[in-house]
């Protein structure tokens, strides 16, 4: 297993970390971070920021080849993730050029050279990650490609990148991580539910839509006031991992860490420092590490921790059951209140903004604007709705479960 990351020693050199056998080694000193690592056709390849390893000249990619770092390919500018799909590799990054092909972020491997995937228009686009989804190409950065009507993230279907829906609505919208799990895309990143994305730092993609991950993950005082992040996301025996900067996850105590199963949200338990997220997770076998800052359950990690407990059951109620109307959990500022005929009204502690309602499925059913006077909200009608669970969510406050009766 290979951790990179800004990790520095003693003397502030650059290393990534290899753990195998129980022992951790580090690597030759970077003049700075690797970012990424891959092993590819049983070679170990390596993407980052710097400019040179040893005092030698390869810069940003490398390779070891007997026991000695040299260039893979001529790239100008970072590399943030190497991936393998379908047994060729892929770079993204904020690179321009790669082996003198105009890649704008996106570069594949083809014959011992780097090569364009298909012409992005963005000069100075930062690409996160690359996934393959349908058949079709998807990569996620700070991505406004505002001639394609892409943002956030775009997908190429072979021939030419095209957008995705709508992709991440909102000034500041970016994705950071992909991930493929039951046959739906995910994505975390910088998505803001207030700016009309159906998720907060996460949402999932059918092919067609964007669907909300049940009530998706919550900040610290259980809401969404706060713009955090989901930065990585992983599949490992049929569970999905999800791992950033926040604090709840389906309105249950999650500290940056958090599984989804498709049909609820539970916690790992555990703390971790309030100074940093975690930044990344990975699996060696059955054991999960985390990449985070100095503190794991009270104890000093210096940046990276594994998890050697029991999985605890701290776990959402079930997007898919039947419950009534919920009201006032944990962390709420107010709470949903049925006034008959179909009209109800937030009473409580709040604020003006948009109300979303979704389905079981995470299908948006209603979206509009709630103002707020008083202790309370004006009433609002949800008539119409067809019998099932609805989850009702005014931004800024933990989202409640509501169920239409026949």
């Amino acid at each position: 297993m290979y951790c990179p990351g800004f990790l520095q020693d003693s003397a502030h050199i650059f290393r990534y970390c290899s753990y195998q056998n129980g022992i951790w080694s580090i690597s030759d000193p970077f003049e700075n971070a690797v970012l990424t690592t891959v092993v590819y056709q049983d070679t170990l390849i390596v993407g980052g920021v710097f400019l040179d390893i040893n005092d030698q000249p390869p810069a940003f990619i490398a390779c070891r080849v007997n026991g000695q770092w040299i260039p893979y390919g001529n790239i100008d500018d970072t590399v943030r993730r190497l991936r393998v799909i379908d047994g060729e590799l892929y770079a993204t990054g904020t690179f321009i050029h790669a082996d003198g092909h105009l890649c704008n972020g996106v570069a594949k491997r083809v014959g011992g050279t780097w090569v364009n995937v298909g012409e992005l228009p963005d000069m100075e686009a930062q690409v996160q990650d690359i996934i393959k989804y349908n058949g079709e190409l998807y990569i996620v950065g700070a991505l406004h490609y505002y001639d394609l009507g892409a943002h956030g993230i775009a997908r190429f279907n072979g021939t030419q990148w095209l957008p995705a829906g709508n992709g991440i609505m909102g000034g500041f919208a970016a994705g950071l991580c992909l991930e493929v799990y039951q046959d739906e895309l995910y994505m975390g990143g910088l998505i803001d539910i207030g700016a009309g994305n159906p998720g907060h730092a996460i949402m999932r993609w059918n092919g067609s839509e964007w669907r909300s991950v049940g009530t998706g993950v919550q900040g610290p005082t259980g809401t969404y006031d706060y713009l955090y992040t989901v930065n990585d996301l992983s599949v490992h025996n049929g569970l999905l991992y999800a791992s950033g900067g926040f604090s709840f996850a389906g309105n249950v105590p999650a500290m940056y860490i958090a599984t989804w199963d498709g049909d609820q949200w539970c916690g790992l338990g555990g703390t971790f420092s309030s100074l940093a997220p975690i930044y990344s997770h990975g699996f060696l076998g059955d054991t999960l590490f985390v990449g985070c800052y100095d503190m794991a359950d009270g104890q000093p990690v210096n940046g990276l921790a594994r998890y050697i407990g029991t999985w605890p059951d701290t776990c959402s109620v079930s997007m898919g059951g039947t419950a009534g109307v919920h009201v006032q959990q944990p962390g709420a500022p107010a709470q949903l209140v049925p006034l008959g005929s179909g009209q109800y009204r937030f009473v409580g502690t709040g604020k003006a903004g948009l109300l979303q309602v979704h389905n079981a499925m995470g299908q948006m059913a209603r979206s509009f604007h709630l103002n707020w006077a008083g202790d309370g909200s004006e009433t609002f009608r949800l008539d119409g709705l067809a019998p099932g669970v609805y989850v009702v969510g005014l931004y800024g406050m933990v989202p409640t479960k509501l169920y239409v009766q026949p």
